[in-house]
């Protein structure tokens, strides 16, 4: 379709949440998962952005404003590469930033918000520029460490923490946190760290 892909996925699920047309049952559990494209390169073009955002935010921004990390530095290769990307790639942050915050509004005008599970992560960061690099296939911290949030109104309150979460890891724990923990089967490898998010104490 010749639209902007997180804004019609961000449609689909606004729709599901209403559920004007009964697609689910209401008062029953749901699960649901949005694995977004953006932001992904190559971040060359507008045609690959929200064009109203980027228009709005970032076609005039002065690229050092952007590029404001102090490790944004030699070898010019790839600062040249981040200054080309820069735009583009925080432009389409800005435009996932909009689309899941249309869902959590969706979400909330449901009455279900509360007692609604919602996990934001990653599966990579982008160096853009630091260390004068850009992409992700290097062990650094703008490559290397993803975001974990969960949202979970009715039992969480907002912190931070320094749990070390990783992907095998994800089911257990969101099983633990539905109450499903002893359905959680002995072949899972990773850990159910559901306790120690609930109560702040981890064994």
């Amino acid at each position: 379709p010749e639209n902007f892909t997180p804004i019609l996925e961000a449609d689909a699920i606004v729709d599901y949440l209403e559920n004007k047309k009964g697609q689910r049952t209401q008062g029953q559990p749901f699960s649901l998962i949005w694995s977004l494209n953006p932001p992904h390169s190559p971040y060359m073009s507008v045609k690959d952005c929200d064009a109203d955002v980027y228009e709005a935010h970032y076609k005039d921004t002065p690229i050092d404003t952007l590029l404001n990390r102090p490790n944004v530095k030699a070898p010019e290769e790839g600062k040249d590469k981040a200054r080309t990307a820069a735009p583009f790639y925080f432009s389409l942050v800005t435009s996932v930033d909009q689309q899941v915050g249309r869902v959590l509004e969706a979400l909330e005008a449901s009455g279900e918000a509360d007692n609604t599970i919602v996990v934001f992560t990653s599966d990579h960061g982008d160096m853009m520029g630091s260390q004068g690099l850009t992409g992700k296939n290097v062990i650094y911290d703008e490559s290397f460490r993803v975001p974990f949030m969960i949202r979970y109104p009715k039992a969480l309150k907002h912190r931070l923490e320094d749990l070390m979460i990783s992907p095998v890891d994800i089911m257990p724990t969101m099983l633990g946190l539905m109450g499903l923990g002893e359905n959680i089967p002995n072949t899972v490898m990773g850990s159910d760290y559901s306790e120690g998010i609930l109560t702040e104490q981890y064994a």
